[in-house]
């Protein structure tokens, strides 16, 4: 523009966002322009500062005139935004007890358009029309409305109090809780935990003889090829890698928790938490490991159950490969079978000469046999002595000493304990397919000192059902020093 410049264009324009942001950034060129208009300035702004444009030129030249129309190219106007405020959110958020009047004004005094409705439930609500030069990217959510009221409301005005809020304690975790008692027990036994992974190859359907690879869990991405399958038990791997602890020790007692994965139908599958348990060593007889283990798993049924859970080792009610078919039971407690205790058959024991013994108890079911629990009972003990008696009999060899101890507490009055404390089988002595079973018995009563009749009479009426319901032999010749 010159000394002869008679006539002025005036252009006012805005542009789009994302492509001045695009442009600026291929080119590599960032300018004040491209930093403002990439921000979505209002378009509506446009028509006010050509306005602002031409009252300065005809402020500067008194004389200057507008000669033409203004020429508007708007292809596409932005719809008005509207947002729906709920005034009880106003005040939940603000912690401040606004009118709906309070809201409205506030909101009214900054441009916005307020237009009360009502929802479903009858309840006045604000259906908030943003004006444009707040509707870029600045007014956008009914969040942004409350904090308008507020700033207008003044932030200063606000109390400084500590809102109430209840805390509630997060929901219990029975099964985790039982898993920490199970660890804490087992370890204060002398067993050590053991973790392995998941992921099994088909060596492991091979031992558990499983007829139908489709129950097994596979995965597409497991971690190797040959692992392929999510395990059915706990056993496999446990006893699979006790050939390396054998080499250096010759007895190994370990305890792994973890889960089982079974597919039930297509598409369906159930996981189990379970817990194993495993003694190893070269003895020459099972009997020592095997009650080691069985007492380890009274033990630690006993502690988690208070004493009041009812222990049972039943003959195997369905047969598992896996184990000996003779020297295997079922673990029953109240009436509710948890899990299985037995000798892991020579054929699935790779380690020569040794004998592995294990049991796999499901900790879900267990739980749950917890929970029955609906009350706890406490009894005061006696003060009266304890009167002691040793029995020792001979049945036949496949009878379960649960049915001798079942027989031998029914039909006692004061027996306060009842111990196995020795087992013994000679063919000459005792007779073929027989065993001697020797127990320790406890009377005592609450009420006074027993007398040595009333003891001899309850010893003598074991005696006479154990005789009468099983064909017990009461062995006279039987030793208890030597015992």
């Amino acid at each position: 523009m010159t000394s002869d410049t008679t006539e002025i264009i005036f252009e006012s324009a805005n542009f789009d966002p994302s492509i001045i942001r695009k442009t600026a950034s291929r080119l590599g060129l960032r300018s004040e322009s491209s930093m403002r208009f990439e921000k979505s300035l209002d378009p509506e702004n446009c028509l006010n500062g050509l306005y602002e444009a031409i009252q300065r030129v005809q402020r500067c030249c008194p004389g200057a005139q507008i000669v033409s129309n203004i020429a508007d190219e708007y292809p596409q106007q932005p719809t008005p935004k509207t947002i729906l405020l709920d005034p009880n959110k106003v005040r939940s958020l603000s912690g401040i007890t606004f009118s709906d009047q309070d809201i409205n004004q506030n909101l009214t005094k900054l441009g916005f358009g307020v237009n009360p409705v009502k929802n479903q439930q009858d309840e006045t609500q604000f259906e908030v029309t943003i004006p444009s030069f707040r509707a870029t990217k600045d007014v956008c959510i009914p969040e942004d409305l409350i904090e308008e009221v507020v700033r207008l409301y003044g932030y200063g005005n606000i109390a400084s109090i500590i809102p109430s809020q209840p805390i509630k304690s997060p929901p219990v975790n029975h099964l985790r809780k039982i898993e920490w008692k199970i660890r804490d027990i087992l370890a204060a036994d002398g067993l050590r935990e053991v973790m392995h992974s998941s992921f099994v190859s088909s060596a492991d359907v091979e031992w558990l003889d499983v007829m139908d690879k489709q129950t097994y869990v596979t995965m597409t991405n497991a971690p190797t090829l040959e692992t392929t399958y999510l395990r059915q038990t706990l056993l496999s791997n446990l006893v699979r890698d006790i050939e390396t602890e054998l080499r250096t020790h010759q007895l190994v007692r370990f305890f792994e928790i973890g889960k089982t994965y079974h597919r039930a139908s297509a598409g369906n599958y159930n996981e189990t938490k379970k817990l194993a348990l495993l003694s190893a060593g070269f003895a020459k007889k099972s009997d020592t490991l095997f009650f080691d283990l069985k007492a380890s798993v009274e033990k630690l049924l006993f502690h988690l159950g208070e004493g009041q859970l009812e222990i049972e080792f039943r003959p195997l009610a369905s047969e598992q490969k896996i184990y000996h078919p003779n020297q295997t039971a079922d673990i029953v407690a109240n009436s509710q079978i948890i899990g299985t205790i037995g000798t892991i058959h020579p054929s699935k024991n790779s380690v020569k000469k040794s004998i592995i013994i294990a049991t796999e108890i499901d900790a879900e079911l267990l739980l749950e046999v917890l929970q029955a629990r609906t009350e706890k009972s406490y009894v005061t003990p006696s003060s009266f002595p304890t009167v002691r008696r040793d029995l020792s009999i001979i049945v036949p060899d496949r009878l379960p000493i649960a049915d001798v101890q079942k027989i031998i507490e029914r039909h006692a009055i004061y027996l306060q304990s009842i111990e196995l404390f020795d087992e013994f089988r000679d063919a000459e002595k005792i007779g073929v397919g027989q065993k001697n079973l020797a127990f320790h018995l406890a009377f005592q009563s609450k009420e006074a000192t027993l007398a040595s009749d009333d003891v001899d009479q309850e010893f003598k009426r074991i005696i006479e059902q154990l005789s009468l319901q099983l064909g017990a032999k009461l062995r006279v010749d039987f030793d208890v020093s030597s015992a």
